[in-house]
Order: C-alpha cells, then sequence, then structure tokens
C-alpha cells in the first residue's frame, strides 16, 4: 500500500513537472542554461583537461572580439549615415517624389502611458508638435490605464485643450483591468488602443494603406524630420 502511494506521488508529482516545464518554458530557460553550462565547463575541463580548457577559451576570446569589431564596424556605419541624413531636407524630398501624393499618407501614433504626470507628457505632445511636417496628418493615440484613471484622464483632458487644434485627431483610450488572455503592461495596452483606433479610422474613412503606425514610449521627444524622413522611405 505505502509502495503503490509512494509511485502514485511520484506520477504526479512527474506530471505536475512537465506541465510546468512545458515547451515555451524550455524555450526560455535554454539560453540562460547555455551560458552557465559555458561558465561550468571551463572551470571543470581546466582541472581534468587544462590544454582543453585554454584552447576553448582562446576561442571564446577570439568570438567575442569579432563580435565586438562587428558592433563598432557597424555602429560607425550608422553614424556616418545619420550624419549624413541628418542634413538632407527630407519634406523637400517627399515633394519631389513624382508617383507617390505623400499627403494622402497619415501618421498614426500611439503613445502609452501609466502615471506618468503632465510635464513629461507634455515635452513629448510640444516635440510632436514642432515637427517639420503637416501635423494635420497626425493622428495621435493616448493610452492610458484604467488603474490610472483619474490622474490619466486630467492630463488627457489638459493636453487636448492645448494641442487638440493641432493635429487631426488626439484619440483618449482607457485600457481596462482584468482581460482574459491578457497580461497586464505596455504592449497589451498597445494593442487595446489599436483596436480602438482602428475604428476611429473607418469612421474617419482612412484607407489602412495610407496609414503609417509609429509607437513611442510617452517621454520620447521625436526628431523633427522623423515623419517625412520615415514617409520618404515607406
Amino acid at each position: 500500500m505505502i509502495k503503490n502511494r509512494a509511485v502514485a506521488a511520484l506520477l504526479k508529482a512527474w506530471t505536475l513537472l512537465r506541465q510546468a516545464f512545458n515547451r515555451q518554458k524550455i524555450y526560455e530557460i535554454l539560453p540562460a542554461f547555455l551560458v552557465w553550462l559555458t561558465f561550468v565547463l571551463a572551470i571543470v575541463v581546466s582541472f581534468a583537461r587544462p590544454l582543453w580548457a585554454i584552447v576553448f577559451i582562446i576561442i571564446f576570446d577570439l568570438l567575442w572580439l569579432i563580435r565586438v569589431y562587428y558592433l563598432v564596424i557597424h555602429l560607425l556605419a550608422s553614424w556616418i549615415r545619420f550624419k549624413h541624413d541628418a542634413k538632407i531636407s527630407w519634406l523637400d524630398e517627399l515633394k519631389t517624389l513624382p508617383d507617390k501624393n505623400w499627403e494622402d499618407y497619415c501618421h498614426l501614433i500611439f503613445l502609452p502611458t501609466y502615471k506618468e504626470p503632465y510635464e513629461v507628457i507634455d515635452k513629448t505632445f510640444d516635440a510632436l508638435a514642432k515637427v517639420n511636417y503637416p501635423t494635420h496628418k497626425f493622428l495621435l493615440v493616448l493610452a492610458g490605464e484604467t488603474r490610472d484613471r483619474n490622474n490619466f484622464l486630467d492630463v488627457a483632458e489638459r493636453l487636448n485643450q492645448k494641442y487638440g487644434h493641432k493635429f487631426l485627431k488626439i484619440l483618449v483610450t482607457l485600457h481596462p483591468q482584468n482581460l482574459a488572455d491578457e497580461i497586464p503592461g505596455k504592449g497589451s495596452n498597445i494593442n487595446y488602443a489599436g483596436h480602438q483606433a482602428q475604428k476611429l479610422i473607418d469612421e474617419l474613412k482612412i484607407p489602412y494603406e495610407k496609414i503609417i503606425v509609429s509607437s513611442f514610449d510617452i517621454d520620447t521627444c521625436v526628431y523633427p524630420d522623423y515623419f517625412a524622413y520615415l514617409t520618404y522611405k515607406y
């Protein structure tokens, strides 16, 4: 009897273990496991096979050196390209495009926030209002959380009064709590706001193919030529 109970307990424990460590969990654990395995093997092999350990460490260091050079080269190339592109008036470049009417495009801009004060968000809106691009083509989505309802709605009202006339529309959304199959956070907030924005886009009869989407942190002060550059590349 005791033996049967022990076997049953072991089987139950094994079932629970399999449920806990499902395939997704294994994928999440694997990178960290490989890192620690590398460190442990380096120590163990250094005692058992010192020469192997020396070769392994040299190869490992060389690989990291190559990665550093790779990163530095691409970082420098990106910086040079940025300095070059920053000198170009991308709004003027847009006006020279022969085939596309860039003024038909609208920018849908998501700004998720949670408990940020008015002063922080005001700087973001101020930067958006001063970009080198027609701001009446901007549909801003200020996405707040129900958990911060009172503060958020107060901030949204003040921003709407100050900047409402500068943009096509400022859509204010409140992400509900405890939605099914959802983890609370920035991603779920944007997902909810996206569905609300789609309803507004349908009401305004803006074709989906004429919308360019950006998602910023709430404290992002956008570069003045960002939207002109983005539209040109799009």
